[in-house]
Parts: structure tokens; sequence; C-alpha cells
């Protein structure tokens, strides 16, 4: 991804804390990219709001707490 290597290049480090959010394991083996780029389910839409929240507030958690707060606050929810 290029934009890792930016980032990358100018840090001169990959050694720099980084968000990361999943897109869960509900699909078959190679089918990641079909799974990510496809459409969203009915009960996922429904979800959607309350995620994008959580989201926005873990970015905030990192920024103004740290990277091990917001760990602690925010995995596996």
């Amino acid at each position: 991804h290029n934009g890792l290597k930016d980032i990358q290049q100018v840090l001169q480090t990959v050694d720099y804390p980084r968000l990361r959010f999943g897109v869960g394991a509900n699909f078959s083996t190679g089918k990641q990219v079909d799974y990510v780029l496809g459409d969203w389910q009915a009960d996922e839409l429904k979800q959607l709001n309350e995620r994008i929240e959580k989201a926005g507030e873990a970015i905030i958690s990192f920024g103004t707490d740290g990277l091990n707060n917001a760990m602690n606050n925010f995995n596996n929810k």
C-alpha cells in the first residue's frame, strides 16, 4: 500500500502506532476481496451508524489518550 510506504518514508521507520479496523471473518477462504467490496447485508446496515460512531470514538481516544489506553478501551468491543 503506497500510503503506508509514504508514511514510513517520511517517518524514516516502520515502527509507529497504527489503528486497524477489522471487517470480521464472515467469508470463505480466498473470498476476502469479494466480502470487503461486496454489498452490505441488511443486518450490517442496521449497525452501521453505531459502528461509525464507535470508530470515531476510538480515533479520538488514540489521539487524546494514547495507543495503549485506546487499545484497552476498544479492542474486541
